[in-house]
């Protein structure tokens, strides 16, 4: 694996850190990383935002891609045929991730890459405590009660974090503080 041409997927809070965690091994790089966004149809602007503001942060060179993960990853292939493998944010808790290996070859009917999965072990509040302690930037929705994030259009606030203040109104608590880490998707649909 060339560090150097190692994509990225999406920057969630588990891409956060998969992104942070090359950055600060080879922190003496010039060359760019890349990272694989995969734009979504109504895309949070929030997240958009910080998408532009983790590129410049961590010195990536951003490939955007259309579709769904397989396509993007197909026409990545067809953009970077050198590219043997991906750097993931994946969690043995993602859907369809609990038999991954940290090294995983694609399926046979996906785009031929090496996965890398250094978080596969990782629980949720593993993820909120690297964030927090070494005080490393997330999408601000994180703050806002979301705990999952896809487009507008099939992302809610986390019911899980929802409460009333003292003033009767409808708030949520920041996803780090979601109890019960099932409950991280309840809000997607």
């Amino acid at each position: 694996i060339r560090r150097t041409k190692q994509p990225f997927y999406q920057t969630w809070h588990n891409t956060s850190v998969a992104s942070h965690l090359p950055c600060r091994r080879y922190p003496e790089r010039t060359e760019k990383l890349q990272a694989l966004h995969i734009c979504t149809v109504s895309p949070f602007p929030e997240m958009e935002q910080f998408i532009g503001v983790t590129a410049e942060r961590y010195n990536l060179r951003i490939c955007e891609v259309h579709g769904n993960i397989k396509q993007a990853l197909a026409d990545l292939k067809l953009q970077h045929p050198e590219l043997e493998a991906v750097l993931m944010g994946t969690r043995r808790t993602d859907p369809y991730s609990c038999t991954l290996t940290p090294f995983h070859m694609t399926d046979p009917n996906w785009p031929p890459y090496m996965r890398v999965n250094p978080l596969l072990d990782w629980t949720y509040r593993d993820i909120w405590k690297f964030l927090r302690t070494l005080h490393l930037p997330y999408c601000i929705l994180y703050d806002k009660g979301y705990t999952s994030l896809g487009s507008m259009n099939n992302t809610q606030k986390n019911p899980a974090l929802r409460y009333i203040d003292a003033q009767g109104r409808e708030c949520y608590r920041p996803a780090y503080q979601l109890e019960n880490e099932e409950d991280e998707r309840t809000s997607r649909h």
